[in-house]
């Protein structure tokens, strides 16, 4: 088995994008099919092939490489094709993005990696996948809200986080970081760092195109699970709507959709929220910048 780093050359030379190959690999078998003018006996040797060739061609010794006429009237040295069986332990990512094969993550080792990360990471079942940044009227439509939610709570006992707030989903194996949140009372945290919230009151998430779905399917239906949670809020940043999905006594849900001139009525922290205060000025500049 031989490690092979970076074989560009014979890469372009094979008539394959560079991008499609591993920048790192382990290979157990390599076939090399040459094209050659020459008789067989006159083909020079692999280890004579020019240097772009060698880093595929120096393998010939322990990996079985082979020379074949398949193209009679083709340079000697223009690989014709490239067939690599690859053996995928411990490989790394490829530069089109395909995720190498890798052992799950623990909770506890998530929480780790991700209090020494720079980049917010959510979990699910032992995977991670990095948070993605918003619009400009993402950003500022999830800052109104909180600023909103915060005036509006006051004195109440309760208290509006931004997005840096994790939250915990223990019924779903997941960690989220919903775009903002409100606790009431006492928080309730997995450990000592507080920085994982077990018992929010309410969450909010403003939508947009790459994840709408998700927030209205999994991620809502994961929220439903937390027994603490009492109100969903859907944010558009299309648009000047705002969502507010309520649970009822009897473990129903119950949709009420508020628009312009509206007061969005948030029951399970008694306030609410002017919906025109959400989105002022956002929607008419991004309606002039396009």
């Amino acid at each position: 088995m031989t490690d092979v780093v970076r074989h560009r050359p014979a890469e372009a030379a094979a008539g394959l994008p560079v991008a499609s190959f591993p920048s790192r690999v382990r290979i157990t078998r390599v076939r090399v099919l040459a094209c050659a003018k020459a008789p067989l006996a006159e083909r020079p040797r692999l280890a004579d092939a020019p240097r772009g060739d060698a880093m595929v061609a120096g393998l010939a010794p322990r990996s079985g490489l082979a020379l074949e006429r398949v193209a009679p009237h083709a340079p000697p040295w223009r690989l014709a094709r490239l067939r690599v069986d690859i053996s995928a332990r411990r490989a790394t990512l490829s530069r089109m993005g395909v995720a190498a094969p890798r052992r799950k993550l623990s909770p506890g080792e998530y929480l780790e990696l991700e209090r020494a990360s720079e980049v917010r990471h959510e979990y699910a079942g032992g995977e991670t996948f990095a948070m993605p940044g918003g619009t400009f009227e993402h950003s500022a439509i999830a800052a109104n809200l909180g600023r909103l939610l915060g005036n509006a709570l006051g004195e109440r006992g309760s208290t509006a986080l931004n997005s840096d707030m994790r939250i915990k989903i223990p019924a779903a194996d997941r960690y989220v970081y919903p775009d903002g949140s409100v606790v009431c009372g006492r928080p309730e945290f997995e450990d000592e760092r507080r920085d994982t919230l077990l018992n929010p009151t309410l969450v909010l998430e403003v939508l947009s195109d790459s994840s709408e779905a998700y927030d209205r399917g999994d991620k809502f239906a994961h929220y439903q699970t937390v027994a603490s949670i009492r109100e969903v809020v859907l944010a558009s940043q299309k648009a000047p709507r705002v969502e507010v999905f309520a649970r009822q006594d009897d473990g129903s849900w119950v949709l009420r959709v508020y628009g312009p001139g509206d007061r969005a009525a948030l029951s399970s922290v008694g306030c609410d929220i002017v919906v025109d205060e959400v989105y002022r000025g956002l929607l008419e500049a991004a309606r002039m910048a396009r």
